[in-house]
């Protein structure tokens, strides 16, 4: 069972892709180590992208767009109240979400584990898009 004391708001998004949702307003996730994670408006998010593979043995990615969101969030811009977070810290709120969305604490950590794995390269990409967007601002 969803936790709505850890997410105070009802996910609304809208389809722009097969595999893409877009926030039509803002979401929060109420983490207890990091605080409030705020989703914006307009984020676009892609649940838990693990892949057309392993949709047999855990269905659709939107099926966990609620945990994934915040997550998302902190992909696209890894601060929480002025604080910069590291990746490990993203996903470990993605682990604890997972849990307070109702997941039992075996896949939470076989998603985690997944993200540990794959969620070098969207991280990666982020902080260089971020360091570009910097030195531009500098000149």
């Amino acid at each position: 069972m969803i936790d709505k004391k850890r997410f105070p708001d009802e996910l609304m998004t809208v389809y722009v892709s097969p595999r893409y949702r877009r926030l039509t307003t803002d979401f929060r996730y109420i983490d207890p180590v990091e605080g409030i994670i705020r989703c914006k408006k307009g984020l676009e998010i892609d649940g838990a992208s693990f892949g057309r593979a392993f949709s047999v043995l855990f269905g659709d990615q939107h099926d966990y767009d609620i945990p994934a969101t915040p997550h998302d969030q902190l992909y696209e811009d890894n601060r929480v109240a002025g604080k910069y977070l590291t990746r490990r810290q993203c996903d470990q709120v993605f682990l604890r979400s997972m849990q307070y969305a109702g997941f039992s604490k075996s896949l939470a950590w076989t998603f985690y584990s997944g993200v540990r794995l794959g969620g070098w390269w969207p991280w990666w990409r982020n902080r260089r898009r971020d360091a570009k967007k910097r030195k531009e601002k500098q000149k």
